[in-house]
């Protein structure tokens, strides 16, 4: 914490200084985050927003254009679509046997 505050105070003294950050929930990511930060030895500020942690498919959609940005019910109903779909082929497959 006090090397946190030693970092505020020196940005406030005009010093050009910061925090290294990452937004993602992908492993590699974050452990590059992680070793970037360790061998600099400094601070990281990982996000992860709960799209990409609980919708990893539409996150990588939205990111491609294939979703909406800025409509959630889409991103939801996406995700409905991609369970229901998974179910109905694993539904056929214990059918099939």
């Amino acid at each position: 914490m006090q090397s946190l505050l030693q970092l505020i105070h020196r940005h406030k003294s005009g010093e050009s200084v910061g925090v290294y950050s990452v937004c993602s929930a992908h492993p590699w990511v974050l452990e590059s985050a992680l070793r970037f930060a360790k061998e600099r030895e400094t601070h990281v500020l990982i996000e992860a927003t709960s799209n990409q942690q609980y919708l990893p498919e539409q996150a990588k959609a939205i990111n491609a254009g294939c979703l909406s940005q800025d409509d959630p019910n889409e991103w939801v109903m996406d995700k409905i679509r991609q369970v229901l779909s998974d179910y109905a082929e694993a539904y056929e497959a214990e059918g099939a046997e």
